[in-house]
């Protein structure tokens, strides 16, 4: 509750409920998670070698915030977040 706020009708409030965590779990920015509309398999870029690879994953828990990786991912992979096309650079 916040001190000296007064609620007043026709305000609303933004509330997130924490349901489940899973503790030593890896997991990424929910927005760099790509999805094939073919099968809904879900997959990130990970940057290894210098070259991109597109790697699948299975994903747990989640919000629109952070996403769970069960599989295809471990602790220390490099993400990538973004890809610039060449006129982006």
């Amino acid at each position: 509750i916040i001190k000296d706020h007064v609620f007043k009708i026709g305000m609303s409030v933004y509330v997130e409920v924490i349901t489940n965590t899973v503790e030593g779990a890896v997991y990424i920015p929910s927005n760099i998670l790509r999805e094939n509309f073919e099968d809904n398999s879900k997959f990130v870029f990970v940057a290894e070698n210098n070259r991109i690879k597109k790697t699948p994953v299975k994903i747990g828990v989640h919000n629109w915030e952070r996403t769970q990786v069960l599989e295809g991912l471990k602790p220390g992979d490099k993400v990538i977040s973004e890809i610039l096309g060449d006129s982006q650079k």
